[in-house]
């Protein structure tokens, strides 16, 4: 949907992402290293469920950002329940992905990690089954592929549908298309301004709310924001954690 955001409501939203705290998320390698995934400053956001539990998608960080993340602010849960009126599809998980540079942030062709997606041994699927996953793009205009291969430079065969997501619009991938296509977001040289998107799924594995670790893991390696010249108004006098 092209004008899923209205104009009017546009800048408020910009205005909420840009206030957002990004953090670079260490990621688990095959051979056992661990790595600062900054090619993705992003920040995660969830509706706990009874008992303390949260949503926890698990898409290669290690355990210990597990609990990165906060519970969604009005404004998200605004448009969960909007996704829901629309859909049907009860969205829970957030995550503001900050494209502040147009070759340094990028996603490479990948899925999402659902049931019924083909992943490497040991890797965990906690997107439900039949979900889709909802992006809406605020920002500069980036480019969004899905394709049948990882290739990070695709065959134009393969390439399956391609287009410059506008600011406002809104994306739905299918649980079908994800499980039989890969989807990326290339490195676009040249790309001027932030683009922001904030991705919803509906998640079906819980874990239970550690918030003594979310408040570590939420200050760790901040990721400063180009746009405002700072880190975040919101975390104002943290400390930078430390790794022992």
């Amino acid at each position: 949907t092209s004008e899923y955001i209205a104009p009017n409501e546009i800048n408020e939203l910009l205005q909420f992402c840009e206030e957002q705290p990004y953090i670079y998320y260490t990621y688990g390698l095959p051979d056992g290293k661990r790595v600062q995934l900054k090619r993705a400053p992003k920040m995660e956001y969830y509706l706990q469920h009874q008992g303390g539990k949260r949503p926890v998608y698990r898409w290669g960080q290690v355990e210990d950002f597990w609990q990165a993340g906060y519970e969604m602010p009005p404004t998200l849960r605004s448009l969960a329940e909007r996704i829901y009126q629309d859909t049907g599809e009860q969205v829970n998980h957030a995550i503001i992905i900050a494209y502040f540079h147009g070759v340094q942030h990028h996603a490479p062709p990948h899925k999402d990690k659902a049931h019924g997606v083909s992943v490497m041994p040991g890797v965990p699927t906690d997107m439900a089954r039949d979900a889709s996953f909802h992006v809406i793009s605020l920002g500069a205009t980036r480019e969004f592929t899905i394709q049948m291969s990882r290739d990070v430079s695709p065959a134009p065969a393969t390439v399956v549908w391609r287009r410059a997501l506008a600011s406002g619009s809104m994306l739905r991938v299918s649980a079908r298309d994800n499980r039989e296509y890969y989807h990326a977001v290339p490195k676009q040289p040249g790309t001027v301004g932030t683009r922001y998107s904030i991705i919803f799924r509906t998640i079906g594995t819980m874990i239970s709310v550690d918030a003594v670790q979310a408040k570590r893991v939420n200050a760790y390696n901040l990721a400063p924001n180009p746009q405002t010249r700072k880190v975040s108004s919101s975390l104002a006098g943290l400390v930078r954690v430390e790794r022992e």
